[in-house]
């Protein structure tokens, strides 16, 4: 995610990396030392995700799978973003770690696959679920009220559903 990675950013130097090519992450890794990943890549734009199906569960899952199953070949712990789209948005409640997910979006049900598939890679990786990031980067739901109240355009948003919102360096300090 563009928000939670940017405010990670700021913490930490940043390099080019492809994370959809896994021969790629076996030269990075087997150069390069770490305790920890902090997977923040995701493809977010739920728009964008429904018509490009292939390229979401690719950076989503796939992607998140490889870096997982490099973090356990060379003995890093993962922490894994995901969200609470991996639920349905028909019940209205928290969920527990252990609820059984159920997507549906094709944004969800990417997530959903790329939780399933780090746990099953990784003995030592976490996953947690976010919603509602927002930061200095990115356009978000909360920024984008920020932006309209800023041109004093008046909106109508009506939501049914209690909001958690975190600022994206909140998780990058805990990671």
């Amino acid at each position: 995610s563009d928000v939670c990675s940017s405010d990670l950013y700021r913490a930490m130097p940043k390099e080019e990396l492809d994370i959809t090519n896994s021969s790629d992450l076996d030269v990075y890794f087997s150069k390069n030392r770490f305790e920890w990943i902090i997977n923040c890549a995701a493809m977010t734009d739920l728009n964008r995700a429904e018509s490009n199906r292939e390229f979401t569960f690719m950076v989503n899952s796939t992607s998140a799978s490889f870096l997982a199953e490099k973090a356990a070949k060379f003995g890093i712990k993962m922490i894994h973003l995901s969200t609470d789209a991996v639920f349905s948005s028909d019940v209205q409640n928290y969920f527990a770690s252990t609820d059984e997910t159920c997507p549906i979006s094709v944004y969800g049900k990417s997530k959903a696959e790329g939780e399933k598939r780090i746990l099953g890679a990784n003995p030592y990786s976490w996953v947690l679920r976010v919603s509602w990031l927002y930061g200095e980067n990115g356009s978000r739901f909360v920024n984008s009220i920020v932006q309209s109240a800023l041109k004093g355009e008046k909106r109508s948003e009506e939501h049914t559903s209690e909001l958690q919102s975190r600022f994206g360096i909140s998780y990058a300090v805990f990671c």
